[in-house]
């Protein structure tokens, strides 16, 4: 999503509110990667692997809590209910993973 909104210029943030918009912009692409070497890992047998896609699920988690705060503000339902699915969806496999 980042990606074709920073490359449509879709993103006001930075004009308004620049450096929490890319400190923002880190932190989900930390939590993309993380997510991704959790996964990875976890299907190459790596030991750590279970580890490392849990706390990738655990930032998943807070993005998608804080993430649907700004459609909420703008009251902007679709990407709510999208963000509530995710959430449901997240929570199953990180308590799958924990379980």
């Amino acid at each position: 999503m980042w990606a074709v909104s920073l490359a449509t210029h879709n993103v006001p943030e930075l004009a308004t509110k620049p450096w929490e918009i890319r400190a923002h912009i880190t932190a989900e692409w930390a939590m993309g990667l993380t997510v991704i070497g959790g996964g990875v890992t976890s299907l190459a047998g790596v030991t750590q692997g279970r580890a490392i896609l849990l706390v990738g699920l655990g930032m998943t988690l807070y993005s998608i809590v804080n993430s649907s705060g700004y459609y909420m503000q703008r009251r902007q339902a679709p990407p709510v209910v999208m963000f509530g699915v995710l959430l449901v969806v997240t929570a199953l496999a990180a308590g799958f993973l924990i379980g």
